[in-house]
């Protein structure tokens, strides 16, 4: 049996593991055909990778050149009507990641950039794991587990939204999510999980979804109303201060907050 955080180190090289594996099959040996149809085009790169010019296949989706250049200049998504202006800590952590990569790789900005996403999303599918394990009480395992979970999790959706720069993985994190707060809603702290989600927003918004069960949590306790309503409002206060402390921050420094999600397709507007 292993134990955990040892076992946790193991998700994340077998998820690595089976994103180059899955990589190796479908872009370089064809074995596996590639389903990347909608928004998505496969294309040829040339770039320098360990002081060698190198030509590899690798997905380029529609929206590819606006997250990319979030990426690599986080600050752009400010400056400008950026379109995912409203993902900050979803942009900065490939940033970010990206960077402690460049120290160790001598590798051009893109290919750079395409490995720093992929590592990105695998954090976030090792994150949906911890917590559905955290759910279910499981704080042992074996390998063979381990690998069923990881085949498991390699869906159509994950196995080909872990090569693109979009979300497909924060959407699966918000389901991993709910199933925590369904499982630990008596032994959870609701103060900071409310604040944790107000910072998850600034990755992906509908984990503002994840509020409205815990919300419906709170309701559902044994207390006056009067408490209720105390607890609640404290509870959301925490949740959209994180949202209100980077509005005020695009404002402070000279720029209006843009919402294209919100502008062009309407999120969270009825």
């Amino acid at each position: 049996m292993i134990k955990a955080p040892r076992v946790y180190f193991l998700n994340l090289f077998l998820i690595l593991f089976a994103t180059f594996l899955i990589y190796t099959l479908v872009f370089n040996a064809n074995l596996i055909e590639n389903d990347h149809f909608i928004c998505t085009e496969v294309k040829q790169f040339e770039n320098r990778i360990f002081n060698n010019d190198r030509t590899y296949s690798f997905p380029k989706s529609c929206d590819q050149d606006y997250y990319y250049q979030g990426f690599i200049n986080p600050r752009s998504i400010i400056e400008t009507n950026h379109p995912y202006q409203t993902r900050p800590l979803y942009i900065s952590s490939v940033f970010v990641i990206s960077k402690i990569l460049d120290i160790f790789l001598n590798i051009d900005e893109i290919p750079l950039t395409q490995i720093s996403a992929i590592i990105n999303h695998a954090l976030i599918l090792l994150t949906s794991i911890v917590l559905i394990k955290k759910a279910l009480g499981i704080e042992e395992s074996s390998i063979k587990k381990e690998i069923l979970l990881i085949l498991l999790l390699l869906n159509p959706i994950m196995k080909w939204g872990i090569f693109l720069p979009s979300n497909q993985t924060n959407s699966f994190l918000v389901i991993s999510l709910l199933f925590y707060i369904s499982k630990k809603s008596q032994s959870i702290n609701f103060l900071l999980t409310s604040f944790i989600l107000g910072l998850l927003i600034l990755i992906y918004r509908p984990f503002a979804l994840c509020f409205v069960i815990l919300t419906f949590y709170i309701i559902r306790e044994k207390q006056s109303i009067f408490s209720k309503l105390q607890k609640l409002i404290k509870n959301l206060i925490l949740f959209l201060m994180p949202w209100y402390l980077y509005q005020s921050l695009i404002r402070f420094l000279g720029y209006t907050p843009y919402d294209d999600l919100a502008n062009t397709w309407g999120q969270f507007r009825w």
